[in-house]
């Protein structure tokens, strides 16, 4: 590959959806209105009723139907990040006229309804060709100058000696047409992020881009949980992974509607301290000393606020339950 063509690689970008046809062409837009124009476009739609997929018939979208074939088995393992997804056989990938064609920017992939957004994603991931992918969920925005400014980053780190596979930009939080502050943000964003990543979800998935080949090698999503799926995926891959980060922001998160996860599951932290006692109960930090006393003690405080709230709402055995868990990952 010479230096004109490294400098420009392909971006796969990749819109998970399920019944947000207005939202979701408000982002394909955002995409499509991109300064970086080497990219193609996937939508994975989870079996909407809507409309959607009439929608994007009608935007020019290339339609294929795909039934539901999972990807992984596990998606970590005790000896670290579990086995690349292409090890995995599949029995359905995009046509042969569209991987052919010179310029296929624009592609639907119409899934029987699964309600599990990684399985989604990684639907996506599974088919995209280019050498990075970019996640938008389909209730966000990107600014036109988003794919630009992220790649230019990454070469700019090289220049400075710095290798990144992943990144991720600063993004503003709008309710009701307002924005949100996020002073209280105060996380590490750059470098070394795993000791806060396993906090909370540091990076929002519309604002990651990635080289494929690192989605691979870390599994991809979890497709058996509907909630966190993104925070442990997050905690895998920066348990051996830097993270590159823009501070300008380039990605609008938009919330308020009705059928995000996060109204109809307003506490996410249980459906973390899950996903991280999996990680744990697996074994998957082993292999490293430092992230397995990191990961122990913040799993043992996940567990007591579990169970300080479990009291609270007068749940005792529950709260007995989570407090010798929370012994139990101390010792």
């Amino acid at each position: 590959m010479d230096r004109k063509q490294s400098d420009r690689p392909l971006v796969s970008v990749i819109i998970p959806t399920y019944n947000r046809k207005t939202l979701l062409l408000e982002a394909v837009e955002s995409v499509l209105q991109g300064i970086y124009r080497n990219f193609e476009l996937i939508v994975v739609d989870d079996g909407s009723s809507d409309g959607t997929v009439e929608a994007l018939v009608q935007r020019g979208f290339t339609v294929e139907f795909s039934g539901i074939d999972r990807y992984t088995s596990a998606a970590f393992s005790k000896d670290g990040p579990a086995p690349p997804l292409d090890h995995v056989s599949s029995s359905s990938s995009i046509s042969s006229a569209y991987r052919d064609s010179p310029s296929p920017p624009l592609i639907l992939l119409s899934l029987p309804h699964t309600g599990f957004p990684g399985l989604v994603r990684n639907r996506g991931a599974r088919v995209a060709r280019g050498t990075y992918l970019a996640f938008l969920d389909s209730d966000d925005l990107w600014l036109p100058q988003k794919l630009d400014l992220q790649l230019k980053a990454h070469r700019e780190a090289i220049t400075r000696g710095q290798r990144y596979r992943i990144s991720h930009t600063r993004e503003l939080w709008v309710r009701k047409g307002k924005i949100v502050s996020q002073r209280k943000q105060k996380h590490c964003r750059e470098g070394d992020v795993f000791r806060d990543a396993l906090k909370k979800c540091i990076l929002g998935p519309s604002t990651v881009m990635m080289e494929k080949s690192l989605f691979l090698e870390a599994g991809g999503f979890r497709e058996d949980i509907q909630i966190a799926e993104d925070y442990e995926l997050w905690v895998r891959i920066t348990s051996f992974e830097p993270v590159l980060y823009l501070e300008e922001p380039l990605t609008i998160k938009r919330g308020g509607s009705p059928d995000q996860l996060s109204q109809t599951y307003p506490f996410i932290e249980p459906f973390r301290l899950k996903a991280l006692k999996d990680l744990v109960d697996q074994g998957f930090f082993l292999h490293r000393a430092d992230r397995q006393k990191e990961a122990l003690k913040e799993l043992a405080r996940k567990c007591l606020i579990h169970a300080e709230g479990c009291r609270k709402r007068k749940k005792l055995e529950e709260a007995a339950y989570w407090e010798a868990q929370a012994e139990k990952y101390r010792t």
